[in-house]
């Protein structure tokens, strides 16, 4: 069963859990019957941030929508942003898992990326929008924010935000894809669409980061740096840490596991791989990171923790500044984020204690005609039984949820250089995003952690 767990879809697994299919083969089926949408405006080539949404939904929507990624639009042109930088946009989308061509479903949701004369089919129809900081969805072309102030990050806010309100809408969601939600990577607890939300310009972006862990966050977080725009990236280091291969079960949520991605590699030599194409500099650590595991000399003293394994984040204390993402796992929460910066009002030992679990839900056992098949197959009853407690512990994962927590752990980095306010915890739900609880505090004074200065008259691009 162990091998079957590697394999198992995370995405997929949501279909068994809320008891929408009793087995595999009607979950999988489920899943394949799901085809995203994606219009693309004549100004797509001309804005990075619209870039980053259009390479943001495909790479997170093929992993949701197994029917695949349909894009509709011109593709004659070449990619600008880091990522697949100099490639031509529909060969970059084929490598991102989409399918460019030229008519629309009225069944399948769509996203709509950049301005757009004609009547648009779909499901639901939801045109991406960001200025400077913010970043969200509307349902009425009309309601786009003004798309002056460029700024990759809330590109990718807006594109994950999209996927998720397709991906609800497509399961039966009755609100998803049919209201304006986003969120200011400046300040979460204002509305996305007020005065201010937008921020003011990007000064500085961090040189030198510890990523710990490199699952479906820790990816997460490589895709959303990768965006930045850094004026020397030869100067940039990343320290990647992690102790885990690469399993089948990664393509649902891991950004950087592609299609000729090489099953049983360590995830840190694929993240160092993807990094140093875009003229990055890694270093990579291939152990547990634990109670004696210390930053050096030479090392980063500000850490993003990605953990799938709660325990450890009680050791972040020792770096000067870390911020920590944990997600929901079951089927009622696989949409939640929590976010936790230090140092704050609590060190990280205290905030989590030894039995704190992070966000995890408990799984519905909903498998009986799953246990049925496997005695039929030839399984004992113990061995089924086994099996499927091994599988119900697995957690429900969604490649989108990932990026919108990136994007928010990755702004607060770059507030964190600009200003002395840091958010100490975040907690908001994709399944009604406008709600964010959240708690602002003095960030205090902090070592330098390693920066670059972006260019004085640039805007947020």
């Amino acid at each position: 069963m162990s091998a079957h767990a590697d394999c198992l879809h995370r995405t997929v697994k949501l279909e068994l859990d809320d008891g929408r299919a009793t087995t595999l083969e009607e979950a999988e089926a489920l899943a394949a019957s799901h085809v995203l949408q994606v219009v693309l405006g004549p100004n797509t080539r001309r804005s990075q941030t619209r870039q980053a949404m259009l390479l943001t939904a495909v790479n997170a929507g093929a992993r949701a929508f197994l029917g695949g990624v349909r894009v509709v639009g011109d593709l004659d042109w070449s990619i600008t942003t880091p990522w697949t930088e100099g490639c031509r946009a529909d060969e970059a989308v084929g490598h991102y898992g989409g399918t460019p061509t030229s008519s629309l479903a009225a069944e399948y949701p769509t996203l709509v990326i950049g301005e757009s004369s004609d009547q648009i089919a779909g499901s639901v129809v939801v045109h991406l929008t960001w200025q400077g900081w913010a970043g969200g969805v509307v349902d009425d072309a009309n309601e786009r924010l003004a798309e002056t102030d460029e700024f990759a990050l809330a590109g990718v806010l807006a594109a994950a935000i999209g996927v998720a309100e397709a991906f609800q809408a497509a399961r039966g969601a009755p609100v998803a894809g049919r209201r304006c939600v986003g969120i200011s990577l400046w300040r979460p607890d204002l509305d996305w669409r007020e005065s201010g939300a937008d921020g003011g310009p990007l000064l500085y972006l961090p040189s030198r980061l510890w990523i710990l862990g490199l699952g479906h966050l820790g990816q997460a977080y490589l895709w959303a740096l990768g965006f930045l725009p850094y004026p020397d990236r030869n100067d940039v280091e990343v320290t990647l840490q992690d102790f885990d291969r690469v399993v089948e079960a990664n393509r649902a949520t891991g950004m950087l596991v592609q299609a000729d991605t090489g099953m049983g590699y360590y995830k840190t030599r694929i993240a160092a791989e993807a990094l140093e194409a875009l003229g990055l500099r890694t270093r990579i650590i291939e152990r547990r990171f634990d109670e004696h595991t210390r930053p050096g000399a030479d090392d980063p003293i500000w850490a993003l923790g990605a953990f799938d394994d709660p325990r450890p984040r009680r050791f972040l204390d020792v770096f000067t500044r870390a911020v920590d993402a944990g997600l929901g796992s079951g089927a009622d929460d696989y949409l939640a984020i929590r976010i936790h910066a230090f140092p704050a009002a609590g060190r990280a030992t205290d905030v989590f204690g030894e039995r704190d679990g992070g966000l995890v839900g408990s799984p519905r056992l909903r498998y009986s005609d799953l246990e049925r098949r496997m005695i039929e197959e030839g399984a004992s009853e113990v061995e089924a039984r086994c099996g499927l407690v091994e599988l119900a512990g697995i957690a429900i994962g969604a490649a989108f949820v990932g990026v919108v927590a990136a994007t928010l752990v990755v702004a607060d980095v770059l507030r964190a250089l600009i200003e002395d306010r840091t958010v100490a915890v975040l907690s908001l739900s994709l399944a009604s995003p406008e709600h964010v609880d959240i708690a602002v505090v003095a960030a205090g004074p902090t070592s330098n952690p390693g920066f670059q200065a972006c260019s004085v008259d640039a805007d947020l691009q």
